[in-house]
C-alpha cells in the first residue's frame, strides 16, 4: 500500500504543481489512435510504438515485444474571424494525419531500433472573402485568406537498456513541412500571392531516460532539440515584378517529463508534464533573419491519460491535455492566419484484439472551442478554434 500511496501523493504534487496551466500551440498532442487518446502521455508509458518514438526513445526499450502500427486520423477544422462586427468562417473541411511506428528488440542483446513516420504539427485556415470584414472584404488588403502548415518527421531510433532498470536512447529528427500563407502578409513581397511555396527540409534530435523505479512505477526525461529549418521560400510577385519572399520558421525545443503507474489491477495510469520554447525560437518568439515573428509565448503543458484493460482482447483510454496559449490578446493581431490558441483537448481510445498479434484501435479527439479578442491594425478582432477527429490504427507484433 506504500508503494500505491507514494505514486498517488506523486501525481498530486505534481498536478498542484501545474494546476494554474491552461493545446501545445503549432504541435498535435500526440501521434497515433493510441497515444492520442491517452492525450498524448507517453514520456513514462509506453503502451504502442508511435507514442514511444515521438515522446520519449528509451521507452522503444520497454515496449513488451516487436511491432509495427499504423494510423490514420482524419481532423475537421471549425474556425471564426470577426472584424468590423463581421464573423467569417473557415472552410478548412478535413485534414489528413497519417502516422507509422515499428519497433524491434535485437535479439540476444540489450539494444532496441525503431523507427517513426508521422505528420506531428500543423494549422489550417481557409476564410472566404466577407463584404464588411475589414481584413477578409473583397475591395480590402486580403480578401479571400488561405494559410496551411504541414510538418511530417522521419525518426530512426535506437535504444539501449543500461540496466533492469534504466534505458537511454536516442533519435536524430528529419522534417519535411510546407508553409503557405495566401496573401503573404509580411516582407517586401506581403500581399503579394502565396501560393508558389516549396517543401523544406528540417533536422533536430532527440534525447530521452526510462527508469523503472518499482514494478508499478516508472519515470522519463526527454528533451527535443529546436527543429532548425531551412527558409521557406515562395515564389511570388511584389510591385508587379517577380519576387521570392523567405520566411525562416524553425520548430520549438521541447523538454518532457513523465511518470506512470500500474499498481491498481488492470490499470495504467499516466502523467506527463512538458515546456515549449516558442520565445526563443526563429519566426515565433523572436524575429527571423527577415523581421518576421508572431510574438508567441513559451508554452507549458500537462497531459493525463488513463488506460484500463477489461479482459485480454479489449482496452480502453482517456486522456486530457491542458496548456498555456502562445498567443494572448496583444499578440493576436498579428496571428489571424494561425489562431492556434487552443487549450483543452479531450482524448478516447478503445483498442480490440482480433488474434493474439493484431489489435485495431479506434480514437476520438476533441479540441474545446477556444476564442481570443484583441487589437490589430484593423481594429479589434475576434479568433475562436475547434477541431474534432476520429483516428484508426492497426497494430501487428512479432517475436518474443
Amino acid at each position: 500500500m506504500s508503494a500505491i500511496r507514494n505514486a498517488l501523493l506523486m501525481f498530486a504534487v505534481l498536478f498542484a504543481a501545474n494546476s494554474t496551466v491552461l493545446a501545445q500551440g503549432i504541435y498535435l498532442t500526440g501521434v497515433g489512435a493510441v497515444n492520442r487518446s491517452m492525450g498524448g502521455a507517453a514520456t513514462a508509458a509506453p503502451l504502442d510504438a508511435m507514442g514511444a518514438l515521438h515522446w520519449n526513445p528509451a521507452t522503444i526499450s520497454g515496449l513488451a515485444c516487436n511491432e509495427i502500427s499504423f494510423s490514420a486520423e482524419i481532423m475537421l477544422i471549425e474556425e471564426e474571424l470577426t472584424a468590423g462586427g463581421v464573423t467569417a468562417s473557415s472552410d478548412s473541411g478535413v485534414v489528413p494525419i497519417p502516422a507509422i511506428g515499428w519497433v524491434h528488440h535485437l535479439e540476444g542483446t540489450d539494444d532496441t531500433i525503431g523507427l517513426g513516420l508521422f505528420s506531428f504539427a500543423g494549422f489550417a485556415q481557409n476564410m472566404p472573402a466577407t463584404v464588411g470584414n475589414p481584413i477578409l472584404d473583397p475591395a480590402g488588403p486580403f480578401g479571400p485568406l488561405y494559410s496551411d502548415g504541414q510538418f511530417f518527421q522521419i525518426v530512426p531510433t535506437y535504444s539501449r537498456a543500461v540496466t533492469d532498470r534504466l534505458s537511454i536512447g536516442f533519435a536524430p529528427t528529419i522534417n519535411l513541412a510546407r508553409v503557405s500563407i495566401d496573401p503573404i502578409p509580411f516582407g517586401p513581397a506581403a500581399l503579394g500571392p502565396g501560393a508558389g511555396t516549396r517543401w523544406s527540409w528540417g533536422l533536430g534530435a532527440q534525447l530521452g531516460v526510462y527508469y523503472l523505479q518499482s514494478e508499478t512505477t516508472r519515470f522519463g526525461f526527454s528533451i527535443k532539440s529546436p527543429q532548425w529549418f531551412e527558409d521557406f521560400r515562395t515564389q511570388t510577385v511584389a510591385g508587379g515584378v517577380p519576387a521570392e519572399s523567405r520566411l525562416k520558421l524553425d520548430l520549438p525545443m521541447i523538454v518532457s517529463g513523465g511518470v506512470s503507474y500500474t499498481g491498481f489491477e488492470d490499470w495504467t495510469l499516466a502523467m506527463d508534464l512538458r515546456y515549449f520554447d516558442y520565445k526563443n525560437t526563429d519566426g515565433f518568439g523572436k524575429p527571423d533573419m527577415f523581421g518576421t515573428e508572431l510574438h508567441w509565448d513559451n508554452v507549458f503543458a500537462v497531459a493525463l491519460g488513463a488506460q484500463k484493460r477489461v479482459n485480454d482482447n479489449l482496452y480502453l483510454r482517456g486522456g486530457y491535455t491542458f496548456n498555456t496559449s502562445p498567443i494572448n490578446s496583444g499578440n493576436i493581431g498579428v496571428n489571424f492566419a494561425t489562431p492556434l490558441i487552443q487549450q483543452h483537448v479531450l482524448g478516447l481510445g478503445a483498442s480490440y484484439a482480433f488474434t493474439r498479434n493484431v489489435d485495431l484501435t479506434l480514437s476520438y479527439n476533441q479540441i474545446f472551442q477556444a476564442d481570443q479578442s484583441g487589437p490589430s491594425v484593423f481594429g479589434p478582432i475576434n479568433n475562436q478554434i475547434a477541431t474534432y477527429s476520429l483516428a484508426a490504427a492497426v497494430t501487428v507484433r512479432y517475436g518474443n
